[in-house]
């Protein structure tokens, strides 16, 4: 019998890769199954199967808790007292030293019979199954995020079965298949290794085809300069089997990535279409500026202004009326995608259209009382609006190679002042920090309002009595809002005069 176990725990190990230890293991947890179902014992004895993994000895046990001889609630099934252990114990040829609180093994000699035998035989094919599937899933692990070819094995409602490889199957579920697409047995299909851990216990790994991973694997493996490292994709968006875009960026100055990336005559983009069932893809320029990214992925909407807040990760978009339908996309998925691309809170707001178009730089400067000449330097620095401006200090406009100190500090001041007039003109109830100030929320800003406070000068103007009397709060929180609001009254200086 345990030359049997020994061969037969030799062909396990070579079938599934695991080691003899953990074969044998495997094999007295089913033989332990086998023997409680033989009904030759209580359903809740406790029964030991053990195998020496070097020569296939095989011992069955029954196992015994030793109580004291005088307990009360004595299971006969799981416990025997120590008189009745040392009487088992002798009949062994063991020296009788049971003690209360240790386990007695009790050796079996059985016969497990043809039905046991059978369910043997079905727990020992499960055990090779499982071990086999087990020993792929090692070997998978490596592969996860690569692209595979299978062929359609299973149909169901709900998922396909695909075989990816001898003794190898994996299962792709509806949601992560491409909408609209139809499979039939024995139908070649291209899928990526997204995961060994399938809730569907026949298969190996989990499928998928609708990831952001298995779109770059098909443009990886169709665009060379991308496989070489020459242009390297850094995001990417999708709504799968619609559109989908991607943001990509060239590491040598001679390769165009766009151009790489779509091909000769299309061929190359349209290659990877056409395998994930015509999904439009849009390829862009990356950019170190979130707002170009922004302006390029909301194509071919045109956008009109843009505000970025870097500490909140929110950009304010504004959009002529005439262009608002292709920047919002149909049923919103170009502006969700651009937002899935470039990774910021985008935020529409509808432009008014007076014919003339205004420039960021015209913009800039009108908000700020400077001539287009600063405007264009802030413009270069990335600080795009009076509320960017406001949320940086002193030092970081000084250190613009244009401006010296008392430009900068000018144009902190004039930022700040500008920032205020604009919160006190917010029509929307909203909770606003503003560089300098208090927080004031909009029903403090209508009040202020309401006084004939409508600037920073008037506000300047203000005692710390008049404040808090408009506005309840404690005298040390007006009097900084009021000296806040008075630093302009010491620095007088004109950033188009120092400028000049």
């Amino acid at each position: 019998m345990s030359k049997e176990i020994k061969a037969f725990l030799d062909y396990l190990t070579t079938q599934t890769g695991f080691s003899a230890e953990n074969m044998a293991s495997e094999i007295e947890s089913a033989l332990e199954q086998v023997v409680i179902k033989s009904k030759k014992y209580p359903e809740d004895a406790m029964i030991k199967v053990q195998i020496d993994p070097s020569n296939g000895e095989l011992e069955i046990f029954r196992v015994f808790y030793i109580v004291e001889n005088d307990s009360e609630t004595l299971n006969q099934h799981n416990e025997v007292t120590i008189q009745e252990a040392e009487s088992i114990q002798k009949e062994a040829g063991m020296t009788p030293d049971a003690a209360a609180g240790q386990s007695l093994y009790q050796a079996l000699d059985i016969d497990l019979g043809r039905i046991a035998a059978t369910q043997a035989k079905q727990l020992f094919k499960k055990i090779i199954q499982e071990g086999q599937i087990k020993k792929q899933k090692s070997i998978y692990q490596d592969k996860i995020g690569s692209i595979a070819v299978g062929t359609v094995k299973r149909v169901t409602r709900d998922f396909l079965i695909i075989e990816i490889s001898d003794q190898v199957d994996g299962i792709l579920y509806k949601n992560d298949m491409i909408p609209r697409e139809n499979y039939r047995i024995d139908d070649k299909i291209k899928v990526e290794i997204a995961s060994t851990d399938p809730e569907y216990r026949s298969a190996t790994v989990q499928l998928s085809r609708t990831s952001n991973n298995f779109l770059k694997q098909l443009f990886i493996s169709e665009v060379p300069e991308i496989h070489e490292g020459s242009i390297e994709i850094k995001a990417i968006a999708r709504d799968p089997g619609s559109r989908a875009k991607i943001a990509v960026k060239s590491n040598d100055r001679r390769v165009d990535p766009i151009g790489a990336c779509i091909g000769i005559k299309g061929t190359r983009v349209q290659a990877v279409s056409n395998e994930i069932n015509g999904e439009r893809i849009d390829i862009i320029l990356w950019d170190d500026s979130p707002a170009k990214i922004v302006i390029a992925s909301l194509s071919p909407g045109e956008i009109h202004s843009i505000s970025v807040d870097e500490e909140s990760t929110t950009m304010e978009i504004g959009v002529l009326p005439d262009q608002l339908a292709q920047v919002i996309g149909r049923n919103g998925q170009n502006i969700r995608l651009a937002t899935q691309l470039s990774g910021w809170t985008l935020n529409l707001n509808k432009s008014d259209n007076d014919g003339s178009e205004v420039t960021p730089t015209e913009q800039l400067a009108e908000d700020l009382g400077v001539d287009a000449e600063i405007a264009e330097v802030l413009l270069r620095e990335g600080l795009d609006s009076v509320k960017t401006i406001a949320s940086k200090d002193v030092a970081t406009l000084a250190s613009i190679e244009e401006f010296d100190d008392e430009i900068a500090e000018a144009l902190y001041e004039q930022a700040k002042s500008r920032q205020l007039e604009l919160t006190l003109s917010l029509d929307e109830e909203s909770e606003l920090a503003l560089v300098g100030f208090e927080s004031i929320t909009q029903t403090q800003a209508e009040r202020l309002k309401a006084n004939d406070i409508h600037s920073q000068d008037d506000l300047a103007e203000l005692a710390v009595d008049e404040l808090t009397e408009i506005i309840p709060m404690s005298d040390e929180a007006a009097g900084k809002i009021i000296l806040a609001a008075r630093a302009p009254w010491f620095d007088q200086t004109n950033p188009k005069d120092e400028q000049k």
